[in-house]
């Protein structure tokens, strides 16, 4: 048998000790003197620590550590709806356009059935038109600009200085 080591002590202190552990520690304890003044001393430091109270952190402290243990709120859902919200936009537009181009181009008459180009473009080269679709695309660039470059930049600068 190997003779217990102060790990094994603490493990029969503990109760978590296996029976045979115990057997060889009743057996050690009557043989081996120096054993004895050990656990004694394990013994003691024991009961010492079992009678101390618990002292608890601050508040603040279990705060600053829940924050840092807690996840982070998925940002997946926001990050999803710009394109489809960018898609649905140019979708809708795409359709006015084409149907301003057919309600407004002419077939001409003859045997070829060509798309008159006079129709398309007065209606592209319409001064409001073309404010409108400039407006929107600005629009939408600024918001792509403001999900993308802006809102990580400022939410990383604010993390940082907390």
């Amino acid at each position: 048998m190997t003779p217990l080591t102060e790990e094994h002590i603490w493990d029969i202190l503990d109760g978590e000790a296996s029976p045979d552990m115990c057997a060889q520690h009743e057996a050690q304890l009557l043989a081996d003197a120096s054993y004895r003044t050990t656990f004694v001393q394990c013994e003691q430091l024991h009961r010492q620590l079992l009678n101390l109270p618990l002292e608890s952190p601050s508040m603040r402290f279990t705060e600053n550590l829940m924050e840092r243990l807690a996840p982070e709120k998925p940002t997946a859902t926001k990050r999803d709806r710009l394109p489809v919200i960018f898609l649905t936009v140019f979708m809708g537009l795409s359709g006015l356009l084409a149907s301003l181009l057919f309600s407004k181009a002419n077939f001409s008459a003859s045997t070829e059935k060509e798309l008159n180009t006079e129709g398309v473009i007065t209606t592209l080269s319409n001064p409001l038109f073309v404010q409108i679709f400039v407006l929107l695309n600005i629009v939408l660039m600024l918001a792509v600009i403001d999900r993308k470059i802006l809102r990580p930049y400022f939410d990383n600068r604010v993390k940082g200085t907390k």
